[in-house]
């Protein structure tokens, strides 16, 4: 582990060394690092130097990662470790477990851009596992996509099968608002006229449409996230290509609307297309403030379990 120290990286709290950048996003940089205690690589995430109305994000996540910290965990589905977030420079530094590969990554490793069916569906009936939880303790995520999903093979219990992570809560919130007359804890109340957050490609027409985000929208998405993990794309991808970011919302906007889950599933083989479009069907159902039903959700995936061997990328 040695081999990733060095004299002239930045050191946050006097114990967690930069080594070299691995991404970036609208709240700044994500650094490989290296605990100079135990040895242990880190991910590293540091604030931009502007206040734009982005700087909130990092402390939003570090609060919500702790929430999560003490959410019981299922088989193959866990939550990412914080060990220390604070203000260094001025700036907000969160230091948390480094994983493995994302979705997104794991999908370009193939000729294709796709991951098999019944990789898709084992996958999905974890992601709904992971979101059931994070509802539960009263957030939305608002920004799911393949990204933000992360695996590692650590399961000692079954080494061929990947944990699977929700990851990147910066633009997560609470759906859970407090009545102060009565103490009660309630839904949101439905509203409009909200910007959007997320990515574009995976929101839902709602969100579009300016309706602040519920479970339903995470679910959504979700449906829309393992389409394109299926197909290796979505029909308005392409829409967002040399136009300003203001028509190519609307064109995808009006894409989305137009498509039908026949259309959209067209390119899924069966059974899987049929699992496929009852779950969209029972997404697109959904109330602004129904819970939904994890337990069908999972059952629609769960039929396909046999079908897969572990191999993401067979």
């Amino acid at each position: 582990m040695d081999r990733y120290k060095r004299k002239d990286a930045p050191i946050y709290f006097d114990r967690f060394q930069v080594h070299s950048q691995i991404g970036e996003g609208s709240f700044g940089r994500i650094y490989k690092g290296v605990d100079l205690i135990s040895n242990k690589l880190v991910a590293i995430k540091v604030e931009n130097n502007d206040k734009s109305s982005s700087h909130a994000q990092l402390k939003t996540e570090a609060y919500i990662y702790k929430q999560m910290e003490g959410t019981p965990v299922s088989n193959m589905t866990r939550w990412p470790k914080i060990y220390k977030f604070g203000k260094q420079s001025g700036k907000n530094v969160l230091v948390m477990d480094i994983l493995g590969s994302n979705f997104d990554s794991l999908m370009k490793k193939k000729t294709s851009n796709r991951l098999a069916p019944p990789a898709v569906l084992y996958i999905g009936h974890k992601m709904i596992s992971l979101l059931q939880k994070f509802h539960k303790q009263g957030f939305v995520h608002r920004d799911l996509k393949p990204q933000n999903f992360v695996i590692e093979y650590s399961n000692t219990n079954y080494p061929t099968f990947p944990d699977i992570f929700l990851i990147d809560y910066g633009l997560a919130k609470s759906y859970i608002e407090s009545d102060v007359h009565s103490e009660k804890q309630t839904h949101s109340a439905f509203s409009q006229k909200r910007s959007m957050k997320g990515t574009v490609r995976y929101l839902s027409i709602n969100t579009h449409l300016g309706v602040d985000q519920s479970r339903r929208d995470d679910m959504q998405s979700l449906g829309y996230v393992l389409v394109y993990m299926m197909c290796g794309k979505l029909p308005w991808q392409s829409l967002m290509k040399n136009r300003p970011k203001n028509k190519a919302n609307h064109l995808i906007l009006l894409s989305k609307m137009k498509c039908s889950i026949e259309k959209l599933t067209s390119d899924i083989p069966e059974p899987f297309r049929e699992t496929m479009m009852l779950y969209l069907s029972y997404a697109n159902s959904l109330m602004y403030h129904e819970e939904p039903n994890y337990e069908y959700c999972c059952t629609l995936f769960e039929k396909h379990r046999t079908l897969f061997d572990g191999d993401i990328l067979c």
